[in-house]
Order: C-alpha cells, then sequence, then structure tokens
C-alpha cells in the first residue's frame, strides 16, 4: 500500500508525506479438537475461550466424529478420557499431535493409567475439591495472576499424581487452605511433543468467576490462549 499526505501550501519538506508499507494476511486458522464423550459446560467454555481468538477455531467432537477427520486438528483436548479413548490415544500418537488432557469425576483413571506412560494416577475412587495456587516461577510462558485464589475449586481424583518425566507445574492444588506439593495445571515435552494435563472439571466456573471479577472474559481467554498458542 501507499499512504499519502497532501502538502501544506507552503511546506518546503514533502519526502515523509509518502509511505509505502505492507501487510501480511495470514489465511490461516488453528483447529482446536475438543473430544469427549460427556455433556459438560466445560467444552462450551472451552470453544468460546479459544474462539475469542479469530485465528483459531475449535470443534465439540465425540471420539467416533474425532477419529474421522482426526488429520483436520492441530492440536487435541481430551476432556475426561473415558472407555472409548483408547482407539484415540493411538490415532494422537500416530499423528504426533500435542494435547490438554482435562480429568475430573468421570475419568477412567485405570484406563489413563495404562494408555499412557508419562504420569500416573493413586486410584481411591474418591473426589476432592481442588482451589489454584499460581507457581511464581513457572517459565515456560508468561502467566498472569487471575486472582486465582478467588476462583472455585476444580473437581478431580483424590489420591497422588506421580510424574515419570520432567513437568512444570502452572498452579498447584490447595486443600482447605493448604497448597500441596501436586499440580493442579501442569505442563512438559517429550519426544519432541508437548501436552498439558489438567486436574480437575469446572473451568467454566473459572471463566464466569473472571467476568465477575473483570467485567470481562478476556483475563481467563488469553490464560487458556496462552496454553493454547504454547501446545499449538
Amino acid at each position: 500500500y501507499k499512504a499519502q499526505v497532501v502538502p501544506l501550501e507552503n511546506e518546503k519538506n514533502t519526502i515523509n508525506n509518502v509511505k509505502n508499507f505492507a501487510v501480511e494476511v495470514i489465511d490461516q486458522k488453528t483447529k482446536v479438537a475438543i473430544v469427549s464423550d460427556l455433556l459438560h459446560p466445560d467444552l462450551g467454555a472451552l470453544k468460546k475461550s479459544i474462539e475469542s481468538n479469530e485465528q483459531r477455531n475449535a470443534d465439540i467432537l465425540s471420539t467416533v466424529e474425532f477419529l474421522n477427520k482426526s488429520a483436520d486438528y492441530q492440536l487435541v483436548i481430551m476432556y475426561q478420557p473415558t472407555n472409548n479413548f483408547r482407539a484415540l490415544f493411538n490415532e494422537i500418537e500416530k499423528l504426533k499431535l500435542n494435547k490438554i488432557v482435562i480429568t475430573g469425576t468421570k475419568t477412567n483413571w485405570s484406563l489413563l493409567n495404562q494408555l499412557q506412560s508419562n504420569y500416573k494416577q493413586k486410584l481411591t475412587n474418591q473426589i476432592e475439591e481442588y482451589q489454584p495456587s499460581l507457581n511464581q516461577n513457572y517459565s515456560t510462558f508468561i502467566i498472569d495472576d487471575l486472582s486465582f485464589g478467588e476462583f472455585p475449586p476444580l473437581k478431580g481424583a483424590f489420591g497422588e499424581t506421580s510424574f515419570a518425566v520432567p513437568f512444570e507445574t502452572i498452579l498447584y492444588k490447595t486443600i482447605n487452605g493448604n497448597q500441596i506439593d501436586e499440580p493442579l495445571f501442569a505442563t512438559f515435552e517429550i519426544n519432541d511433543k508437548r501436552e498439558a494435563l489438567i486436574m480437575g472439571e469446572g473451568l467454566w466456573r473459572w471463566r464466569a468467576q473472571a467476568y465477575i471479577n473483570e467485567n470481562s472474559f478476556n483475563t481467563f481467554d488469553n490464560f487458556m490462549g496462552k496454553m493454547v498458542q504454547y501446545l499449538s
């Protein structure tokens, strides 16, 4: 493009009245698959959050729907893996896709412990509520404190989570006001693939709380956007 300012009547230097510039249009969206065989308000909240960035598109799919068009996506969010996710894990491994695994009260941890070797959850068949506590030393990407301490708790499996790979904690678990040395949100990179693990359901409440605090969804959407950017 060429931008030009009409010179004044007695203007002596008109050389800087003209500027040539270029605009690069990136006509490609990052496509994210949100895969679940459950109905949950977290799914809609994740889709809205991801698509708040115009360069991203998110589809909510069942496991069968995803397997029919798995090559269309750059990132997969696996929401509460259940018995039907065995083929899904195999497909993601074959395509070498990055992923976010979100667990909760309906997650089949016995199966999830079998399908991957990066982390294991102690099986107790009990549910716990976890408040988030920000790790100020998280260094993979910049995280702003969204007043996480005011956020509603996420519900997840009670019991120790052990990791077999190096990982970084974004948010720690807090129970009854006491922070424990276990991640609520974690990221890790292994064999040239990146992954995030979220250990609880109820993210839709966090997005709603962000709106109550700021009169805008932007802070939560930006937080999730940074995670999606890192992984995709």
